[in-house]
């Protein structure tokens, strides 16, 4: 017999009511979005986040963002190194937390983070210690973005067919090794950026083409070193960014200057939710999901050098794109364990209404809808995407401005030396 509509209205109303993590943090994103960065950490630490174990990481990784805006990159370090430390220690879920899990809800689980998450902590640290130009540290982060990347390929075990490398990532390696004239590590990370980019599994994951830029690096770094083999490949594939390149070496472009943008707010997890009557009870299928516009295009992004040109900002990153199709691959793993937790619950709330009849039955059913609930929960302080910028010139002072979706970040005089990379962070 199907479900009586007062029924249904209530559970509906139930559920109307209960708060996921996105309405709990809806306050610090509209702050940290207004860059008011002080107001958005005094409604962090007001919030439930706060106080909550089972997500100690997100409350973490989201303060850390903040006083990264607030420019105390140091607390914020200390925040990322210690969400880092604490995805090692979630690696392996406790039976109490699976079990829960599997009850309830998967938000009653500590959150051990996104695979992109997980990544991006580095990034993050990677770019803050580069906008101090600590590049030996820089370079240890970006070493560990390829230590996570290369224990991400071996969990899944899998065809490469999803997020299971990082172009970002791997390009930001491939410059620190090049900044600090490592040579061959930079190649090595160059080439695999290059790949991951060109794969068409991979296009998803940006907007554009494969960067001008990441290939004009390698084929330099390749004349330098005697790479013939790698010259004359890149040659082949991209003989339009080649020939640029070696006009830039007889015309004496050897000094660089690279901007790094972070642009615009990750989209945020949301719930789609479906209600339907079924065998006598109120069933509630929950499923967290992220949109995000596949037509996105940001703003006028790069640098400004006067006397030289723009230098446009070529997108390597879509964070929401990536967030998007890293959620819908663990799409069918969702779903086999929300038919089991239901089936769990729909056996639970029958035994309601065998022992203690029709009204029983109907709290239990109420409970067992409502606590079906969507894991919102995520890294939301985050870009959306990363852009870079990069110009080879002469040796020199230059007058730069660095605008970010259509906004002027900075102007200032930049020192250039032949075989030196300046580099520099805008959001």
């Amino acid at each position: 017999m199907l479900c009586r509509l007062p029924l249904c209205l209530l559970i509906l109303a139930v559920i109307w009511q209960c708060a996921s993590y996105t309405d709990e943090t809806a306050e610090v994103r509209q702050n940290f979005y207004k860059g008011d960065f002080q107001l958005a950490l005094e409604k962090l630490e007001k919030s439930p986040l706060k106080d909550s174990s089972r997500n100690l990481l997100l409350f973490q990784l989201e303060k850390a963002m903040i006083f990264d805006r607030l420019g105390d990159r140091q607390q914020s370090r200390k925040l990322l190194i210690a969400a880092d430390r604490q995805v090692d220690k979630l690696y392996t879920t406790s039976i109490l937390n699976t079990a829960s899990s599997f009850l309830i809800n998967d938000s009653t689980q500590d959150y051990g983070g996104e695979d992109y998450e997980k990544v991006a902590i580095h990034t993050m640290l990677a770019l803050s210690f580069l906008q101090d130009k600590s590049l030996e540290e820089a370079g240890v982060e970006a070493r560990k973005i390829n230590l996570i990347l290369d224990k991400i390929t071996k969990e899944y075990a899998q065809k490469f067919n999803g997020y299971r490398e990082d172009a970002l990532a791997l390009y930001l390696s491939a410059l620190i090794h090049e900044a600090q004239r490592e040579d061959d590590d930079a190649i090595i990370d160059y080439q695999k950026a290059l790949t991951t980019f060109a794969h068409p599994h991979y296009r998803q994951f940006y907007l554009g083409a494969v960067p001008d830029h990441l290939v004009r690096a390698l084929y330099l770094l390749a004349g330098k070193n005697q790479r013939s083999e790698l010259k004359e490949q890149l040659k082949e594939t991209y003989p339009d960014i080649v020939k640029t390149a070696e006009e830039g070496l007889k015309a004496g472009l050897t000094s660089q200057i690279v901007s790094i943008h972070e642009i615009g707010h990750i989209a945020i997890k949301r719930a789609n939710d479906f209600v339907i009557p079924l065998g006598g009870q109120i069933i509630r299928l929950s499923f967290p999901y992220i949109a995000y516009n596949e037509r996105y295009s940001f703003g006028t992004t790069g640098l400004d050098l006067e006397g030289e040109g723009f230098f446009p900002g070529r997108n390597l990153a879509y964070l929401s794109a990536i967030a998007h199709f890293a959620l819908e691959e663990r799409r069918g793993r969702m779903i086999l364990k929300s038919a089991a937790r239901l089936i769990a619950k729909a056996a639970l709330t029958n035994k309601a209404y065998d022992a203690f009849g029709p009204l029983g039955g109907i709290a239990a059913n109420v409970a067992s809808a409502v606590t079906e609930t969507a894991d919102t929960r995520g890294w939301t302080l985050l870009p959306d995407a990363f852009s870079v910028s990069r110009a080879w010139l002469k040796p020199g002072k230059h007058r730069m401005k660095l605008m970010s979706e259509g906004r002027l970040d900075k102007v200032e005089m930049v020192e250039t030396s032949a075989g030196k990379i300046a580099i520099f962070r805008s959001y």
